[in-house]
């Protein structure tokens, strides 16, 4: 079984991109592995941290460089056909997605909302998501949500978080809706919320 650097080093191979951004990929990667080649990818495990699904070995080694971007690297060699094409998929599916937005998409998904059961959202845990419900991510989610995707700065945070609504017609009964879009926006513009709250209260 391959580790997680060596599935890093395909993505890395192909683009330079944030930390968060490899992350997420290497996330879906393992998804896509459990879902077509029934087997995980890489060995290490996935965990359910306040941002969405996390690798404790990858995010410790590429911490360093925060939000830059890490530059590309050399591809490992030793990956398998059956592999190849799964990341290949993932790479052609997910990579013109920003870290940003694919934090938001994996955050949205069944695998993180199971982990975070019972959790405050800043409540840290190392939970472990299991191998089934990785296995439940599907391109589906990402199709719905770009539908109407304009590529317009802040469209991608509010799609998704309209698709969430669409998705469970509770939370239109929810208190503080438009205090959640406004939310949802500083996710996606980086602004900061604490400045949102002064704007709309």
């Amino acid at each position: 079984m391959l580790d997680v650097m060596h599935v890093a080093s395909y993505f890395l191979g192909r683009a330079s991109m944030t930390p968060q951004k490899l992350e997420k990929m290497c996330y879906y990667a393992q998804c896509w592995a459990l879902k077509t080649l029934g087997r995980k990818l890489f060995k290490e495990d996935i965990e359910a941290w306040i941002n969405g699904p996390a690798i404790a070995q990858l995010h410790n080694h590429f911490k360093a460089y925060g939000r830059n971007k890490i530059p590309m690297m050399p591809l490992y060699d030793g990956f398998k056909k059956t592999e190849s094409e799964v990341l290949e998929t993932v790479f052609e599916n997910y990579g013109h997605f920003s870290g940003e937005e694919l934090k938001w998409l994996s955050m949205h998904e069944k695998p993180w909302k199971h982990g975070r059961e019972n959790l405050k959202d800043w409540q840290a845990s190392r939970r472990i998501l299991s191998d089934e419900s990785l296995q439940s991510v599907g391109l589906e989610y990402v199709d719905a949500i770009m539908t109407d995707y304009d590529e317009k700065p802040m469209s991608f945070g509010f799609k998704l978080w309209n698709f969430d609504l669409a998705q469970n017609e509770d939370a239109l009964n929810r208190g503080g809706w438009f205090q959640e879009i406004m939310m949802a926006m500083a996710d996606v513009t980086g602004m900061k919320k604490s400045e949102l709250n002064r704007k709309i209260t």
